[in-house]
């Protein structure tokens, strides 16, 4: 066998592997999967070590279906309910429910996506019922990671819970007024531990199949 052949053998496989990654990272879940690592990331890196209790790719059952988030953050001051975005570019957004999207512009195309503050109110709903707490407790934060984001609404629509990867535990850590007791948070972590369904690919398919209807329903 020649030298190059031993080469071919050795490095094909890397190459081929590093290509389908190169590929891989362009793609949307891709971006998805990345933007929801950032947001753990960014917890673990900036909030305080205790008193902050971080719970990803959290999947639960209500009475509508089921639903995913990508973070849920409990703490003595509230529950924080991160929906992470893998999006770069000039951001058109609005917290206001009538607009069911949001629009991003990149090289000179526009690009809509769904409307993360609607996605996370369904959230917060279910996390509501799990959990038996109220409304009012359960925080937006709609987290993009990619710090090239550029705000671009007019008006300046965007609210305060839109926030990149330097801002993120600055927002969080902005809620000083105490909610829960440490027991309380206790309580509420056990009860999401429990309540939280498995990441299984049973689970997920029946996930998807519910967004699915969701969605076709409201067309």
């Amino acid at each position: 066998m020649s030298f190059f052949t031993c080469l071919n053998l050795v490095f094909g496989p890397i190459i081929l592997i590093l290509l389908g990654m190169c590929l891989w990272v362009r793609t949307k879940h891709a971006k998805g999967v990345l933007a929801e690592f950032a947001g753990k990331l960014a917890v673990k890196q900036w909030l305080p070590k205790s008193g902050y209790e971080l719970f990803s790719d959290v999947m639960l059952q209500d009475k509508r279906g089921t639903t995913q988030i990508d973070h849920v953050v409990v703490s003595r001051f509230g529950i924080f309910v991160i929906e992470a975005k893998g999006i770069s570019g000039k951001l058109y957004a609005s917290a206001e429910t009538k607009y069911r999207t949001w629009k991003v512009y990149r090289n000179g195309r526009g690009y809509t996506f769904q409307n993360p503050y609607l996605q996370n109110y369904r959230h917060r709903c279910a996390l509501a019922e799990v959990l038996n707490v109220p409304l009012e407790v359960l925080h937006d934060v709609i987290f993009f990671p990619n710090e090239e984001l550029e705000v671009a609404t007019p008006g300046k629509l965007v609210p305060s819970f839109v926030t990149g990867r330097r801002g993120l535990a600055a927002y969080v850590l902005s809620f000083e007024e105490q909610v829960f007791t440490a027991e309380e948070v206790a309580r509420l972590t056990a009860i999401l531990s429990l309540k939280r369904m498995e990441n299984s690919r049973e689970n997920k398919k029946k996930h998807t199949a519910d967004l699915k209807a969701r969605w076709e329903k409201k067309v």
